[in-house]
Formats: C-alpha cells, sequence, structure tokens
C-alpha cells in the first residue's frame, strides 16, 4: 500500500517514465472474515480508480503546456526575435519528447516574462493534480481504517473472535504503512513547489493535527490566486525595468518572483529603491488576509468544537493544549486582519520598527533596543503599541501601504 503512488505518478508522468500497474495490498494469508474481504476491495478498488486518473490528467496537462509554448513560439516568431525563441522551442520540444526540465534558467534575460510565466502556471497546475491526489488516497486510507474499526466492534459483539482478531491485524498494517509512508516518504522532486502535499500534512497523528494540516492546505489553495496574480504583476514590471535600463530594480523584482516561486513571501525589499515592488508586495498580502479570513474563521469555530469534543472523553491534557492554541488562534487572527502584521519599516534617524506577527513591538534605535506590543484599533489602519514606560504610540497607515505614520506627532517611517 503506497500512500504515496499518485504523487509518485505525477513525477514520473513529468519525467516520461511509463506507468507500471498498481500492487493492491497483498492482505492476510490466513482466513478473514467475509466483511473485510469485501471491505479491502472495495477500498482497493478506489485506490485503483485514483492511480488511473493521475497519469491522465497530468498528461493533459502536459501537452496544454507544449500547445501554449507553441503558440507563444508563433507570436515570437514574427517579432524576429531569435534569442526569446530558442529558449522557449527548446522547452517545448524537451516535452514533447516526454523529458523532464527545470524550466527556464533564472538568469537568461533572454526568456519572455510570459514564458516564465506560463511555466509558473503549468508548475501550479502539476501540483494541484499532486496534492489533489495525495489528498484522496489518504482520505481513502482514513475511511478504511474507520470502517475496520467498526467491524472489529461488530464482530467482538458477534462473538467472532478470530475474525475480529483478523480485522484488527489489517487495521494495524494500514495504520503502520500510513505511518512507515509519511515519515519517509518524500514528494518527488521533479515536481517543482510540489510543498501542499507533504507527507507531514497528510497524515495527522490526533484530531487536532488533522484539523490544523487542512487548515493550512486550505490557507495554502486560497493564497494560490493572488499569488499568481502577483507573479504575473511582477514579471511584468522585471520587463519594464530591464527594457528602462533599470537593471539593479529588475534583479531586486527578480529575487522577488524567485522567492515567492519558492512560496516565500518574506524576501527583504528596499523601499527606499522599489516603491513600486513594495507597492505591489502590500497589494499582495492584503488580497491573501481577504482570501483567507473565511477559513481563519472556520478553524476558530473548528478548535472551539474540538475542544469541547476531547473534554467529553475525559482527554483533558489535550483539551488544555487545543484551547491554548486556540487563545493564541483568536489572538493571532486579530493581528493578521490588520494592515500592520508582519511590518517591518524604517523612520527618523534610523529609527527600526517591527510589528511582529506575534503581536510584539520593537524599535532599534542609537543602539536602544525597546520592546512592547502592538493591536489594532477599530480602524483597520491604526494600529495602538504599548510601550514599556507605559506610554502608548498610535500609528497609521497610508493608502499605499509605503509608510506609517505616529499620529502624536507626524513622524513618518517606510515600509521594508
Amino acid at each position: 500500500m503506497k500512500l504515496w503512488k499518485s504523487v509518485a505518478l505525477v513525477a514520473l508522468a513529468l519525467s516520461g517514465t511509463s506507468f507500471g500497474q498498481v500492487s493492491p495490498p497483498a492482505g492476510l494469508p490466513n482466513a478473514e472474515p467475509t466483511e473485510l474481504t469485501t471491505a479491502r476491495s472495495q477500498y482497493e478498488a478506489r485506490v485503483k480508480t485514483l492511480h488511473e486518473k493521475v497519469p491522465d490528467a497530468v498528461s493533459k496537462r502536459n501537452s496544454k503546456y507544449v500547445s501554449d509554448l507553441q503558440l507563444l513560439s508563433n507570436q515570437i516568431a514574427t517579432t524576429g526575435n531569435l534569442d526569446a525563441l530558442l529558449p522557449i522551442k527548446a522547452e517545448r520540444e524537451a516535452y514533447q519528447n516526454g523529458q523532464a526540465t527545470t524550466g527556464f534558467d533564472a538568469k537568461d534575460p533572454a526568456v519572455p516574462a510570459s514564458a516564465r510565466q506560463l511555466r509558473t502556471t503549468f508548475e501550479a497546475d502539476l501540483n494541484k493534480i499532486s496534492q489533489f491526489a495525495a489528498t484522496e488516497e489518504h482520505n481513502y486510507a482514513a475511511a478504511y481504517l474507520r470502517q475496520l474499526e467498526d467491524l472489529v466492534k461488530k464482530l467482538t459483539m458477534a462473538g467472532n473472535v478470530d475474525g475480529a482478531l483478523a480485522v484488527r491485524t489489517e487495521k494495524q498494517e494500514v495504520q503502520s504503512l500510513m505511518s512507515t509512508e509519511t515519515t519517509t516518504a518524500q514528494p518527488p522532486a521533479a515536481a517543482p513547489n510540489a510543498t501542499a502535499g507533504s507527507p507531514a500534512a497528510l497524515a495527522p497523528t490526533s484530531e487536532s493535527a488533522k484539523l490544523d494540516a487542512t487548515y493550512k492546505a486550505a490557507v495554502d489553495q486560497a493564497k494560490r490566486l493572488p499569488r499568481e496574480h502577483y507573479l504575473a504583476a511582477l514579471n511584468a514590471m522585471q520587463d519594464h525595468f530591464t527594457r528602462a535600463g533599470k537593471l539593479d530594480r529588475a534583479v531586486a523584482v527578480r529575487k522577488e518572483i524567485e522567492a515567492q516561486q519558492a512560496t516565500s513571501n518574506d524576501s527583504p525589499i528596499d523601499p527606499a529603491t522599489d516603491p513600486d515592488l513594495t507597492s505591489a508586495k502590500a497589494k499582495f498580502e492584503q488580497e491573501c488576509t481577504v482570501a483567507t479570513k473565511g477559513i481563519h474563521d472556520r478553524y476558530l469555530v473548528s478548535l472551539e468544537d474540538l475542544v469541547r469534543a476531547m473534554t467529553r472523553k475525559g482527554d483533558i491534557a489535550e483539551a488544555q493544549e487545543t484551547q491554548k492554541r486556540l487563545e493564541g488562534e483568536r489572538l493571532n487572527i486579530g493581528l493578521s486582519s490588520s494592515r500592520f502584521y508582519g511590518l517591518r519599516c524604517q523612520g527618523p534617524e534610523g529609527s527600526k520598527l517591527d510589528f511582529s506577527t506575534s503581536g510584539t513591538w520593537t524599535e532599534d534605535w542609537h543602539g536602544n533596543h525597546t520592546v512592547g506590543t502592538w493591536r489594532p484599533m477599530p480602524d483597520k489602519d491604526v494600529v495602538c503599541v504599548n510601550r514599556p514606560n507605559a506610554s502608548t504610540w498610535h500609528f497609521k497607515m497610508a493608502p499605499d501601504g509605503l509608510k506609517c505614520t505616529r499620529q502624536e506627532d507626524g513622524a513618518n517611517w517606510l515600509r521594508q
């Protein structure tokens, strides 16, 4: 039973390797109740059907990528730009011949932004296939385990001890295989950025871990479209700066593109030299906040339900830990709705402010390090900072997100 079989199929499709037949679990060599045989057959049939769909989905997406590259090549050929045409031609021919590539050379200035965007979209779609397949396969296994648990109880109550033992053995085997696969298997390297279907996210060891994994996967999915829009804007910006001869700014944008393709939005940006880039990133972060708000709200409700369920079951220790996380999430979600969430900025005489995602506020100024806390105000553009000397400051964010102003004296800090 290979829980990562579907993800592996995506990688095989990328590399052009042919697919083999899926081998079902061997099952138990001794006699077993017919209920177990039926349950296993149904489970294996669902997994087999899923495995058969994955190569077809990947093949269709590969064909579309080749077709998109051909259309782009035709357009570029009319301009006579041979340098731009050659890398696209090489990429198209590789996938036509069933060969995988790592994408276009990041340092090749001849590659058009439109070609890089095709590749980014292609990788994102393959990751969706991989994530869907891995999630479905895990769900099938989890449902099979629940079915086996019910069957053990049923056979035990009916006095069929041998049958119950056989089902319990099957259950232990499935649990062992799930644990082994999810702790040792890694998503194939042939599918770039394949992080959403990580084994850790698909094999939670408790109800709270399972809830966390579902929540994280939903947040990642919600951020996907804003990130695609952001990458498209970055590619256009990079082309603009390159054509304008502003190479330093083009390089800065390229670094941000690479960071986003690695699904990280923590890359430093210098607002003094890249105001356009900073503004675009502020817009992206705001879109992510809007896209994930409903998910955050539902997550809180689910945590509350889980605390009550654990308490009823008598799992007091785990209920208390979940309650602590719930309280932390309530604080974090309140902070994350603010435009200051995670903000770093620089102001008068080198003063540097950090509005941490944990609610901590720090200022570094002339060698002095001051630590306080910050909290959102009813006006989403304003926050209140509690300083260690019991005084408070209020900061207001500019509409473009490039600077914040201390309302007490009008001093400005620029986003970093």
